[in-house]
């Protein structure tokens, strides 16, 4: 990922963390990953992407109060409240 984030191939690098969080073994790890890496070039990538990921993030938080603190910050496309889903 190292070497696509210096070459600045934002979809290449997106399809490497879409499949880095769609594997099990990522779990614990995504919500970290998705607000201190994927947060430096969001505004770079496609915003479906973006929000899909964000999906994937959530999916480790404890509650709707959790996910909210943790999210808060996170920017998405107008209209996308991807903190209101969380249970």
């Amino acid at each position: 990922m190292e070497d696509l984030w210096e070459r600045r191939l934002w979809h290449q690098l997106t399809l490497e963390v879409e499949k880095f969080f769609n594997d099990p073994q990522s779990a614990g790890s995504r919500m970290r990953i998705f607000l201190r890496f994927v947060g430096t070039f969001e505004s770079l990538i496609n915003q479906s992407k973006l929000v899909g990921l964000a999906l994937l993030a959530k999916e480790e938080c404890k509650g709707k109060k959790d996910c909210s603190r943790r999210l808060a910050n996170a920017r998405y496309p107008r209209g996308v409240r991807v903190h209101d889903g969380c249970s």
